[in-house]
């Protein structure tokens, strides 16, 4: 039986309006890629900023209802909130699962929103006034090598689908410790192999993880389609700093 925080979350997703999405949109989606220009075998900054820039208004159409619901249970849930933490989303885009969670789970902490997606950002930053937490969140347009925030200041750290875009991912990974407590956790999930490419298999990305000052609590991995259409290994992972 699902837990009835998974069922209200549910409501939440049926309550908001979500863009159509046109056979060409849906082509534009599924292209996308073609415009990233890669730097040493890393996508730049700037071209990956661009393109989800493009995607950001239809982007929300493609995800099914089943997709964000097994999202939720499977990476949220296990976080154990107890209400008061300061929460880091990085790469949050358009703000579903924060918003939420900032109303729901985490209702006396801080909910920090970092994309480096403005257009993202400014749909997360009005989805969360809609439903009035906007007052307990902050958005952050940055990307998430350089967070500004102070050391060992975050509780939680939410990546969901972003670490493998950026191009310094390394680099996210050493502020991803720097920020977080001692106690804290950090739950990523990442297509290992979706183009552009980290340069790692599962295995590989989770010994270099663990390089780079995270104990890893729990891993696994399957192969399934990405939200874009492209088939990919899926690595879900719950840190803690070592």
């Amino acid at each position: 039986m699902q837990p009835a925080i998974v069922s209200d979350f549910k409501a939440f997703l049926e309550r908001q309006p979500l863009p159509a999405l046109s056979r060409l949109e849906k082509q534009r989606l599924l292209d996308f890629q073609t415009e990233i220009d890669l730097e040493s075998g890393r996508p730049s900054l700037d071209s990956m900023k661009g393109a989800w820039n493009k995607l950001s208004a239809s982007y929300d159409a493609v995800p099914t209802l089943d997709q964000r619901l097994h999202v939720f249970e499977k990476l949220f849930l296990s976080l154990a909130f107890h209400g008061n933490e300061d929460l880091l989303s990085i790469g949050c885009g358009s703000g579903f699962y924060e918003v939420f969670l900032a109303k729901h789970l985490n209702p006396r902490g801080k909910t920090l929103c970092l994309d480096f997606s403005r257009p993202f950002l400014e749909q997360a930053l009005a989805l969360a006034q809609r439903e009035g937490v906007a007052y307990k969140m902050e958005f952050l347009e940055r990307p998430a090598s350089r967070t500004g925030l102070p050391d060992h200041s975050v509780d939680k750290i939410l990546c969901l689908h972003s670490l493998e875009y950026m191009p310094d991912w390394e680099a996210a990974l050493r502020e991803f410790h720097r920020v977080l407590r001692g106690d804290a956790l950090a739950r990523l999930a990442v297509f290992c192999n979706e183009f552009p490419p980290t340069g790692f298999s599962f295995k590989a990305f989770l010994v270099e993880c663990e390089r780079l000052g995270f104990k890893a609590l729990e891993s696994s991995a399957v192969t399934a389609s990405n939200f874009l259409g492209g088939q990919g290994e899926i690595a879900f992972l719950l840190f803690k700093p070592a």
